[in-house]
């Protein structure tokens, strides 16, 4: 029966050159935070990708809630608004 199955897709090659490179900045950003989250300094976290389609996701992780929280996520809308306008 095995000498019957076909593939129902041809063979697929990829473009290597097309796909989005990494964001160095961006990169070490988060290399940044994750060494301040393993050290126990960071206790919680929102996050708001911005993905290479121009989609966008959050996650909250660990122990968020707080009003400082809060504030800091309204200065970095403020900040994000601000250079949506440019």
């Amino acid at each position: 029966m095995s000498d019957k199955v076909v593939p129902l897709t041809p063979h697929i090659q990829v473009d290597l050159s097309a796909l989005p490179k990494a964001n160095e900045t961006l990169v070490q950003a988060l290399e940044k935070i994750l060494e301040e989250a393993r050290s126990g300094r960071m206790r919680g976290v929102m996050l708001v990708p911005l993905y290479s389609d121009y989609t966008s996701a959050y996650w909250l992780a660990g122990e968020v809630g707080s009003y400082s929280m809060l504030g800091a996520a309204q200065v970095g809308v403020y900040e994000l608004m601000s250079i949506c306008r440019e």
